[in-house]
């Protein structure tokens, strides 16, 4: 496997990702391409590949909702909140399908760490 478009594990993740950098990693992750993450599609593939990317723009960015919103092709920032939400909810209960997803893109995004349990605060 090649390394992620913007593989920037040695950084500190707040000054390295951007929300588009963090689309482009998990699209990469998730065997997608930011085109797809960005588009309309509501299969649950492409859904639960955008959710996933939100999510971890949000934590590794001091973007605000509206620029992760624009990044994902998204109209507003409340669909990043729901985003974050459902994928907060997915994890806690140990969704298997979720859990993989989230931890292939964590993989991709940050490998020298594990950050789904301390989010970064805003």
């Amino acid at each position: 496997m090649t390394h992620p478009p913007t593989c920037l594990a040695d950084a500190d993740p707040v000054d390295a990702y951007t929300p588009a950098s963090v689309r482009d990693v998990t699209a990469w992750a998730l065997a997608m391409t930011p085109a797809e993450i960005r588009s309309r599609d509501r299969s649950r593939r492409v859904v639960e590949a955008r959710h996933v990317g939100i999510f971890f723009a949000r934590r590794l960015t001091d973007a605000p909702l509206s620029e992760i919103a624009e990044a994902f092709g998204l109209r507003d920032h409340s669909t990043v909140l729901n985003a974050i939400r459902r994928v907060n909810d997915l994890v806690k209960v140990s969704d298997p399908r979720m859990t993989r997803l989230v931890a292939r893109a964590e993989a991709a995004l940050h490998p020298a760490e594990t950050i789904i349990a301390e989010p970064h605060a805003h």
